[in-house]
């Protein structure tokens, strides 16, 4: 058995392995392996950040955080900028592989509009309470995005084709922009930051299976007979 761990809806495996005819063992997908945000959480952090409903939530993190300064510090300029135009609250998740000597400078950053942080157990409800996600375009982070149906700038890694092609199969079903390293000067990140954050977020659950856990779960008893 060859569990691909997809919905072969938006990227079947013909789309990155070539000899998909060449396999001569079943091959099933298991959807996406996604966690859903909590309603409680939610609802506990929505009172500890204690944010007026004029306030834009802004998220920017970085995955693991080895790559991700050149994306996150652009992002704090641009909202220091565009302060005066926007009511806005960011909260910046480094990642815990950040180094030291980056994140003390992010760190070094906030204020009390803008806060610094490695990571947070809660990330997924930050994003089902956020305006704007600004991100790299790893696995797990598209996946919260197709959970939580927030509006998100998204900077893709170009040097290989799974994050690109995954990218643009998710602009027909989610707000989503994807970003090229030019678009973070300053006047066009602030630009993108201000029209994403008028798009409004996807409340109907997008066509494919997020359940890829539970389903492959299944498919591994079905396999082992039980």
């Amino acid at each position: 058995l060859l569990m691909v761990h997809s919905d072969e809806r938006l990227l079947p495996l013909n789309k990155t392995f070539s000899r998909e005819g060449d396999i001569d063992i079943p091959v099933v997908y298991s959807g996406f392996i996604t966690r859903k945000p909590d309603p409680d959480r939610i609802a506990a952090l929505k009172g500890q950040l204690g944010l007026s409903d004029e306030t834009k939530l802004i998220v920017a993190n970085a995955g693991g955080g080895r790559s991700g300064f050149p994306l996150l510090k652009p992002v704090i300029q641009a909202c220091r900028q565009l302060g005066s135009k926007i009511n806005f609250h960011l909260e910046v998740f480094s990642g815990p592989f950040m180094e030291e000597a980056e994140y003390g400078e992010l760190e070094a950053t906030a204020d009390d509009r803008i806060v610094v942080r490695r990571f947070s157990d809660v990330f997924l409800e930050y994003l089902a309470l956020a305006d704007l996600s600004v991100s790299l375009a790893g696995y797990n982070t598209c996946m919260n995005l197709l959970v939580t149906g927030v509006p998100s700038l998204v900077l893709p890694y170009t040097r290989q084709r799974e994050q690109p092609l995954r990218v643009d199969a998710l602009t027909d079903y989610l707000p989503l922009h994807a970003m090229a390293p030019s678009d973070l000067a300053p006047e066009r990140l602030m630009a993108l930051i201000s029209t994403m954050l008028d798009k409004s977020r996807l409340l109907t659950r997008v066509p494919f299976n997020l359940d890829g856990a539970e389903t492959a779960a299944e498919y591994v008893l079905q396999w082992a007979g039980g």
